[in-house]
């Protein structure tokens, strides 16, 4: 495994969790998976460089990675007007440029039977005022993520664009929502360990998308089948509830689309 995040304490508590003995194990365990922790931030102009040096200084190659997980973005809350330029150039570069920088960096390089899994949401599936940055890089994974699976297809290459619904982590903390998770509804979304199973269930599968969860599935078929300026309104109501509760409740870290 090669992990790649920003944050390097979590990070090496990932790598130590996942080569740590398992006490479940038997007394002569197999030997523990290869784990190379890389801490970067992937919207750095020259994150591409450092992770291949990286892979190389381990004695690794791009032709060992069988799947790749574009999971890293970011996102906020508020009205395009109040965006700051460097919080808008973060979520593009992010959502967006280092999403198609890897999938190109690594696709090349990949066997038959390997799987591009990107990371999308169903915010892919409608605009989303009060988050239309996000909403719209979204929309480009998704777009993008349909695209290569049908271009990589006769390499062996399937890609999926994995499109959650809300579910409890610490994304929506920093991007400002505390709407859903007001009192009592925290409780309702899954939490990331199921999502991520989701996840993993469909890169088995291998479909183009893969909606996780109902809610997600509904989305996806009625959103963009909704009048357009229907769906622009709807979307407004749901952000708007979600600004109003986060003014209310400080320190809400619930998820969002």
């Amino acid at each position: 495994m090669i992990l790649v995040a920003r944050r390097e304490d979590l990070l090496r508590d990932l790598a130590a969790e996942l080569t740590g003995p398992d006490v479940d194990a038997p007394a002569t365990p197999p030997t523990p998976p290869r784990v190379l922790s890389v801490p970067l931030d992937l919207a750095l102009p020259d994150a591409l460089d450092r992770l291949e040096a990286a892979i190389a200084a381990a004695g690794l190659s791009r032709e060992c990675v069988t799947l790749l997980l574009n999971n890293a973005g970011v996102g906020d809350h508020g009205l395009f007007l109040d965006l700051t330029p460097g919080r808008r150039e973060e979520m593009i570069a992010l959502n967006v440029a280092a999403l198609t920088r890897l999938a190109h960096f690594f696709a090349p390089h990949m066997r038959p039977g390997a799987t591009i899994c990107n990371i999308a949401s169903v915010a892919a599936f409608t605009p989303g005022p009060l988050m239309a940055v996000y909403y719209a890089t979204k929309a480009y994974a998704l777009s993008l993520g349909q695209a290569l699976h049908q271009e990589l297809r006769p390499r062996g290459v399937r890609v999926v664009t994995a499109c959650p619904g809300p579910f409890r982590s610490e994304f929506h903390g920093r991007a400002g929502i505390g709407g859903a998770s007001a009192p009592g509804s925290a409780g309702r979304l899954p939490s990331a360990e199921r999502v991520a199973d989701r996840v993993l269930a469909a890169v088995r599968r291998g479909r183009a998308v893969a909606p996780l969860g109902a809610a997600a599935w509904i989305w996806a078929v009625l959103g963009p089948r909704l009048p357009r300026g229907v769906a622009r309104r709807f979307i407004r109501f749901l952000q708007d509830r979600r600004r109003c509760r986060c003014s209310q409740s400080e320190g809400d870290k619930s998820p969002s689309l």
